[in-house]
């Protein structure tokens, strides 16, 4: 509880603001990117120094954000590196998405001889919807595991201290949160982003801005969230000063 104490303390309305800030400037940046043609070498070249100003963007802001949140001075250096672990971390989550979506392929035949081995009397409740929703969970879970190690790595990595990683994968409270956390935003921005009035295009249109804004809101606190508390399960053991802050003895 002491850590989710600190984690609170760490989330603040600042913390909040320059999260929905860099996810806003990001969101903005790939439509018009999306939307940028391609029918000459020029706009070719202009679409992919945008991606590249994309990038840069997104990760160096996120690495800048994390620095900021540790209390550690924010160099050119620090940024580049940072910004090169979030790159990577993110290259490898994509790789372990798509094998474990090939995985979640083959869950139709799973289902079914599992289904098929249990006794009569079970199959009522060892369905195959059952089992095949049991699958999708497990996969689920599975990539959110994937994406809390990878982003307890690509931290450490930003704040300067690879071997504080091991003090958020033996963290109870991260991984609780990291599940919960992601179940509430996955679940209520889709039902908040397939849901519609239906009464007329100003009355939707209004509704869809409404809608974003709190999608918007909501991932923002969530992300902030677990920032803070990784940043708190990878902050300096007490007793010892974060690198940023002067020591109040000259050390010989």
């Amino acid at each position: 509880m002491s850590l989710l104490r600190g984690a609170l303390r760490r989330f603040t309305l600042k913390l909040l603001l320059l999260q929905i800030a860099l996810g806003v400037t990001a969101c903005l940046l790939v439509t018009l990117w999306l939307r940028l043609p391609d029918a000459s070498a020029l706009q070719v070249a202009a679409s992919f120094v945008l991606g590249l100003l994309l990038v840069a963007i997104a990760t160096g802001g996120q690495s800048w954000i994390a620095l900021w949140l540790a209390h550690e001075e924010r160099t050119r250096r620090r940024l580049l590196i940072g910004a090169a672990s979030i790159l990577v971390a993110v290259l490898l989550w994509c790789l372990l998405s798509q094998w474990i979506t090939s995985l979640h392929a083959g869950d139709s035949q799973r289902a079914s001889y599992l289904n098929s081995r249990f006794p009569h009397g079970l199959r009522s409740f060892f369905t195959y919807n059952h089992i095949y929703q049991w699958f999708g969970w497990l996969w689920s879970l599975l990539t959110w595991i994937a994406a809390g190690i990878l982003a307890a790595a690509s931290y450490a990595v930003i704040i300067g201290r690879p071997r504080a990683i091991l003090r958020t994968l033996v963290s109870i409270t991260w991984w609780i949160s990291l599940v919960l956390l992601c179940i509430l935003a996955t679940t209520v921005t889709g039902i908040m982003m397939e849901w519609t009035p239906g009464h007329g295009l100003g009355v939707e249109l209004f509704s869809l801005i409404v809608r974003l804004g709190f999608v918007v809101l909501l991932d923002g606190a969530v992300i902030s969230l677990l920032l803070a508390i990784l940043a708190q399960t990878q902050a300096m053991p007490d007793g010892t000063p974060e690198a940023s802050q002067p020591r109040t003895e000259v050390i010989p």
